[in-house]
């Protein structure tokens, strides 16, 4: 005689096989799935009939995406001219030249004291103010002047706040639970820390009277506006920072595909994706990675250290990838979703290999080529 919990383990089992297969909604199979542990066995009798239906609508997903323009070449599409880099730095440099300028102009209205003013005569010079109350008491204005020119810039090109994080996460939590290489405890635990874990962005996020938050923010990339975004933690909480280049980035770069819902800051997607996992790389769950390791270590021969050197940041690749190829499939049009794949890489073009990072180019023709067009 089979017992119960023999019987709900083979259900289980065969419901998570139909779930790849149908692709549902991760929240509706926690449920589904918590509902079985507590051992609400009438739950299967209704679903299983209507999983079976659904099961055909599937046919065809998971066909590779070789047709597309961009994974025929993917660093020709990603990186069209020798300069790509070079104007993507110029573009930011000129934004960030304008809107620290306003800040700048409108903090010096916001000071009384003459002496003061007299010794801010630029940006630079907020650090050499002294005493160290006094400097920080400037640099709280300016950083409240600029977080709203800032804010007027993104409410301009009519761009969501919050950045699509939901988007992203939930994303995310498809691609952790489709992992078939990584054990059920540790999907858990990922959930877990994505779902604790918050975006910090300059123009949100951030308390108005939290000068902690605005300092951090200040030494983290807000002093040169910086082409990038990364995952730290501030005060005990998860974080994933989103410099104010990075954005200006994806807004110029995106401009082209401002129509598509829900995806005007597409660029951001695979980065977004990227930096979140982060915070379960493998520095942190190294037994999840090791088919990928073994994977990597074919191309050891691109890599100017050992493969290992590379890994945190091959995998949190692997899944901002998975992350663009979730959001961005639901693009249709076939050069449409390339011209977007190549948006979300273009930050890459003429990075080297610095023995962390594997170079732009390894990173989009080998990596991007896998995840994206497979």
């Amino acid at each position: 005689m089979v017992d119960r919990a023999s019987t709900r383990g083979i259900f289980t089992g065969l419901l998570s096989i139909l779930f790849k297969a149908i692709n549902i909604h991760y929240f509706t199979r926690m449920t589904i799935r918590r509902a079985l542990n507590m051992g609400f066995m009438m739950t299967w009798i209704i679903l299983f009939p209507v999983v079976l239906i659904m099961l055909p609508a599937s046919a065809g997903a998971g066909v590779p995406d070789t047709s597309l323009p961009f994974c025929k070449t993917p660093y020709a599409l990603t990186c069209p001219g020798r300069n790509a880099d070079t104007v993507r730095e110029q573009k930011i440099a000129k934004i960030e030249t304008e809107l620290k300028g306003r800040a700048f102009e409108k903090m010096l209205d916001d000071i009384e004291d003459e002496g003061l003013k007299s010794v801010l005569q630029k940006f630079d010079d907020i650090d050499s103010v002294k005493p160290k109350r006094v400097r920080q008491s400037v640099e709280k204005i300016f950083y409240e002047k600029l977080r709203e020119e800032f804010s007027r810039y993104i409410s301009e090109n009519n761009l969501p706040v919050n950045l699509g994080d939901e988007m992203v996460k939930e994303a995310l939590h498809i691609a952790i639970e489709e992992a078939e290489s990584i054990s059920p405890l540790i999907k858990e635990k990922m959930h877990t820390i994505l779902n604790e874990t918050r975006f910090l962005a300059f123009q949100n996020n951030v308390d108005d009277n939290s000068l902690d938050d605005l300092h951090a923010l200040y030494k983290l990339c807000t002093k040169s506006f910086e082409d990038n975004a990364f995952a730290t933690t501030l005060k005990k909480e998860k974080v994933v920072v989103i410099c104010p280049g990075e954005m200006i980035g994806a807004i110029e770069f995106g401009q082209e595909f401002a129509f598509v819902p829900n995806l005007k800051l597409y660029p951001l997607v695979m980065t977004l994706g990227h930096e979140l996992s982060h915070h379960f790389d493998f520095k942190h769950y190294p037994s999840a990675y090791k088919q990928v390791l073994e994977e990597m270590s074919e191309h050891s021969s691109d890599f100017k250290k050992p493969v290992e050197k590379y890994m945190r940041e091959i995998t949190a690749d692997i899944w901002g990838l998975k992350v663009a190829k979730i959001v961005m499939n639901k693009i249709s049009n076939p050069l449409t979703r390339s011209k977007m794949y190549a948006g979300s890489l273009n930050d890459l073009c003429g990075s080297e290999d610095d023995g962390v990072h594997p170079s732009g180019r390894f990173r989009i023709e080998t990596l991007a080529s896998e995840y994206l067009c497979q």
